[in-house]
């Protein structure tokens, strides 16, 4: 850590008294509130990060219930309840499994709804194939709330024959974001700006071809990946050329085991509280307000807002962040994300709130709490995936290594009865930035040449000097 940066002190900010603890990000799954016991059944099914699950939860929650109400900010802003999610890791089997689970029934609904309306319209038609048939794809389109396969630009391009409320997911999260300053799209299709104005839930103007579009009351939720590899590349505000869309993302980069590698055969194994998940979502679902024939597809949701009592919390919790992302200060490397702190935490809140109660009007007290610890663990990732990642900041990645260690040692020396840390070890549970053999082995060369820690090749064991000889 920089000697310029100031390490927040505030309890705002950390879960206990120790100072060190905002280094320490682990997901807080309780507070997602009656979905906690859910998360880690599904996780320990799986044997899968609990992060995983959690943020593939939250993106059916944005899905659900986008399309039933909107939020209004501490400053009087109202912004949808679509989510940005953003998860780094490897390419792996069992992210699908995890989907085909928690998915599975929200996908017979659409398949039930399409057959329905196509059934009909074809029967409407008679004799007219050609044109009942067109009729029917075009509005088989608009029973699709899921999407994957397409690019973003595509999506965008579609919106007016999709449904009001869809969830768009991608491994391209190249798409989004450019580097080195290189734009990530082209000049004729705007994907910044479309994008923005989608995430607030703006009416905008879209230009396809010789047709103009104007589209209003949409949408849209975003559960993307990026292989972790690439990560400290395309998650650094000062790699990448659009800053806009990190801003609005949440972004998880989950610890990594070796049993996550383990095939597990779950097939006829159902999590805890599947059942009332999926009956919940599907009827979120049905509950969105169906507008007037002349503006088909177009969503009018409600306003959920905060009471006086949670307006004050959030707006003293805002404060407390913005005084720590100043210049100079720990999160002034990305300010950019904690610009939209009151929004995250709103949107989290609202996705939660109408979860556990569909009419709900208000943010609850407990329901604006578990958003905050949401966020703090946003937080926490957004900034350790600002780490440097070149040869050439191999000193930094060694002083970050070096509180890591000091932080886990009491914890790691009760769990093995050992002083020393497994290579192994750390490489799986350290920092996401610094999973990599080569950047830890210039991080303990570093911290070798500076006698903080001793390392041993034959037992591949990695002792601290100074705790030690204590």
């Amino acid at each position: 850590m920089s000697a310029s940066e100031t390490k927040p002190t505030g309890r705002e900010l950390q879960d206990t008294n120790n100072e060190d603890t905002i280094f320490v990000s682990s997901y807080p799954i309780e507070a997602l509130g009656p979905l906690a016991n859910l998360a880690k059944s599904t996780a320990e099914i799986v044997q899968a990060p609990i992060e995983v699950v959690a943020q593939c939860l939250l993106s059916i929650l944005s899905l659900v219930t986008q399309g039933i109400a909107s939020v209004q900010t501490p400053f009087m802003q109202e912004c949808p309840l679509s989510l940005c999610l953003v998860t780094a890791i490897e390419s792996w089997p069992k992210k699908k499994f995890i989907d085909r689970i928690l998915f599975s029934d929200i996908k017979g609904y659409e398949q039930d709804q399409q057959r329905m309306l196509v059934d009909h319209l074809r029967r409407k038609s008679g004799d007219d194939r050609t044109s009942g048939a067109r009729d029917a794809d075009k509005i088989s389109l608009g029973c699709l709330h899921m999407l994957s396969g397409l690019s973003f630009e595509q999506v965008v391009k579609n919106l007016s024959d999709l449904s009001g409320s869809i969830l768009y997911s991608s491994e391209d999260l190249t798409q989004f974001l450019g580097r080195s300053g290189r734009k990530a799209n082209n000049i004729k299709f705007d994907l910044d700006n479309y994008f923005d104005k989608i995430w607030s839930g703006e009416t905008f103007t879209l230009t396809h071809g010789s047709a103009l579009k104007i589209i209003r009351g949409r949408r849209v939720a975003l559960s993307l990946y990026v292989d972790n590899e690439l990560a400290p590349d395309v998650l650094r505000f000062d790699k990448i050329s659009s800053r806009s869309f990190l801003s609005k993302s949440l972004v998880s980069c989950p610890n990594w085991n070796v049993e996550y590698d383990t095939f597990v055969d779950a097939t006829d194994l159902k999590p805890i509280g599947i059942e009332d998940f999926s009956d919940r979502c599907i009827s979120l679902l049905t509950q969105i307000e169906s507008p007037p024939a002349e503006k088909y597809n177009e969503l009018s949701p409600r306003v959920l807002k905060l009471g006086g009592k949670e307006r004050m919390q959030l707006l003293e919790f805002v404060e407390d962040v913005e005084a720590h992302s100043k210049p100079g200060e720990y999160f002034a490397a990305i300010r950019s994300f904690t610009q939209n702190t009151a929004e995250h935490i709103c949107r989290l809140a609202g996705v939660l709130e109408i979860y556990s109660d569909p009419n709900a009007v208000n943010i609850g007290n407990e329901t604006l709490n578990n958003s905050i610890e949401l966020y703090r663990y946003y937080l926490n990732e957004m900034k350790n995936a600002q780490a440097p990642n070149s040869v050439d900041e191999a000193i930094s990645d060694a002083e970050r290594l070096l509180i890591w260690l000091k932080n886990q040692y009491q914890k790691h020396l009760e769990e093995t009865g050992s002083s020393a840390f497994q290579v192994r070890y750390v490489l799986q549970r350290t920092h996401s930035s610094m999973r990599s053999k080569d950047k830890l082995a210039r991080a303990l060369k570093e911290l070798e040449d500076r006698r903080c820690v001793t390392v041993d090749m034959t037992t591949k064991e990695i002792t601290l000097r100074d705790l030690v000889e204590d």
